[in-house]
C-alpha cells in the first residue's frame, strides 16, 4: 500500500491530507490556524510578554513577536526603547478603539472598521504610522 501526503494552507487553517491508494480515500486533518491560537492566547493573557499603555489607562496585553511581525515601527520601539523594555510597557498615544482594530488585524481577527468616516481615517493613519501594510489597504479601499 502507497500512501501520499499533502499539505494544503490558506488564511485560516492548515490542512493535512493523507491519501492511500489501496482505500482511495482522504483522511484530513485540521489544524486550527495559529493566528486564532495566538488571538485566544492573548485575550487569556497566555504567554504575554508586553503591555500596551493607552491615554484611557487601559493596558492591552500582547505577544511582542506578533507586533513585530506585523509591524515594522512595532518590532523597533519593542527591541530599543531601553526603559520600556525593562517595565515590558509601551505607551501607545492612540485612542482605545482604533488601538484595540490594529492589534485585532495583527492577530488576524475580524477587526471591524468603524463606520465613522473619521474613526476609518484615524484607523488609516494608525497603520502608516505603524507600518501595518494589511490594515492599510483594508481602511484605504472604503
Amino acid at each position: 500500500t502507497q500512501s501520499t501526503w499533502g499539505v494544503t494552507q490558506n488564511r485560516h487553517t492548515v490542512t493535512f491530507s493523507l491519501m492511500s491508494s489501496k482505500h482511495a480515500c482522504y483522511r484530513t486533518l485540521h489544524n486550527v490556524s495559529l493566528g486564532a491560537q495566538l488571538s485566544a492566547f492573548r485575550k487569556q493573557g497566555k504567554g504575554t510578554d508586553w503591555t500596551l499603555q493607552l491615554p484611557s489607562g487601559k493596558q492591552l496585553a500582547v505577544h511582542s513577536l506578533v507586533l513585530a511581525a506585523g509591524s515594522a515601527v512595532f518590532e523597533v520601539a519593542l527591541s530599543t526603547a531601553f526603559a520600556e523594555q525593562q517595565q515590558k510597557v509601551l505607551q501607545v498615544n492612540w485612542d482605545d478603539a482604533t488601538v484595540e482594530i490594529g492589534v485585532a488585524f495583527l492577530y488576524g481577527e475580524n477587526a471591524k472598521l468603524p463606520e465613522k468616516e473619521e474613526a476609518v481615517h484615524t484607523v488609516l493613519r494608525f497603520a502608516n504610522y505603524y507600518q501595518i501594510d494589511g490594515l492599510t489597504r483594508a481602511a484605504d479601499r472604503l
